[in-house]
Formats: structure tokens, C-alpha cells, sequence
């Protein structure tokens, strides 16, 4: 959905959110108003200097038949983990988004520091500030809150600054 804001209004949001409410099976359709009568899967929101954009993604009936390759095991092997201090940080490594190296490193502190029993599920991520979708500079993911093994809030630094945040929760 990041790269369809950067198509439509040519440049970066000035801060996003997207926060995952159920697990499709099929593919998702976005609009940019509520659908009555289908249930949202997703909602991606947007901003630039000027307005606030919402995206509401729906799953369609297309059964998913491709997907895009993502091996969270690379990202792990190429990251390095400090249990103590709840963080895994990552250096020069752009073969992923910067999304998706969040998501792989907050899952595996999630597996290493609370529990590997459950199945961790995404449920949103945010960025407050402008930010490339691949980067070579270095990205840290820290646990910062836990309850218990049902919900995570993680913080994410581009380069020693924060940058924005995700959650977790198990299942």
C-alpha cells in the first residue's frame, strides 16, 4: 500500500499506519471509502502536508495463486540480537523492506524472549516520519511493552532515531 500512495500522489507519506484486522485466504482489493457489507481486512493510512488518505482493503474471491518471495529466515540469520536488552538490530542489508525486516525481527524476540509455543500474528505497524521502503541504514526493533504472551508493542530506529512502531499479537 506504500508503494500505491507513492504512485498516486507521487512521493512518500509523511507518516502511515497500517493495522491488520483478520487473515485473508484470498486476495485483497483496496478502496478508498468503506465498502457496506464487506468486512475490512486491513486499513492503511496515509498523510501528506495537506490531508489524511485511508485505504480499507477487502479480500476478494480470487484465491491467492502467487506470492512475493520473503524468507524471514535470511533476515534473521543476517541480524544480530541483544535478549537483554529486547533488540535486534540489522546493518547494510536491503534484500527486504524496511517493513518487512521489522516484522521478521520483532518475531523472532517475540519467539526467542516470550514464548515460541504461540504463533505471533502481525497487527500493525506505523511510521511517524517519511521513510524509503529500502534502506541500507542500519534498523533496530525493540520490545518495548509485553502483556503477558497475548500482545506486543515493538519500536522501530532507522539509524538511532525513531522512526515508528509495530505490534503483535499471539494466537
Amino acid at each position: 500500500m506504500y508503494e500505491v500512495f507513492e504512485n498516486e500522489f507521487n512521493g512518500i507519506p509523511s507518516s502511515s499506519k497500517l493495522s491488520s484486522r483478520k487473515l485473508a485466504q484470498n486476495n485483497l482489493a483496496y478502496t478508498r471509502s468503506k465498502s457496506p457489507g464487506n468486512t475490512v481486512y486491513s486499513i492503511f493510512e496515509a498523510s501528506t502536508d495537506d490531508e489524511n488518505i485511508v485505504y480499507y482493503l477487502y479480500e476478494t474471491d480470487v484465491k491467492i495463486t502467487s506470492h512475493v518471495e520473503y524468507d524471514e529466515s535470511d533476515i534473521v540469520e543476517n541480524a544480530q540480537f541483544n535478549l537483554k536488552s529486547k533488540e535486534g538490530n540489522i546493518f547494510n542489508y536491503n534484500r527486504y523492506s524496511i517493513s518487512e525486516i521489522s516484522v521478521a525481527l520483532l518475531k523472532e524476540l517475540c519467539n526467542k524472549i516470550i514464548s515460541n509455543s504461540v504463533k505471533w500474528i502481525f497487527v500493525q505497524i506505523h511510521f511517524s516520519q517519511p521513510v524509503a521502503i529500502y534502506t541500507r541504514e542500519p534498523i533496530k526493533v525493540t520490545i518495548e511493552k509485553n502483556i503477558g504472551n497475548k500482545m506486543v508493542v515493538g519500536s522501530i530506529a532507522l539509524n538511532g532515531r525513531e522512526i515508528g512502531g509495530l505490534k503483535f499479537s499471539s494466537k
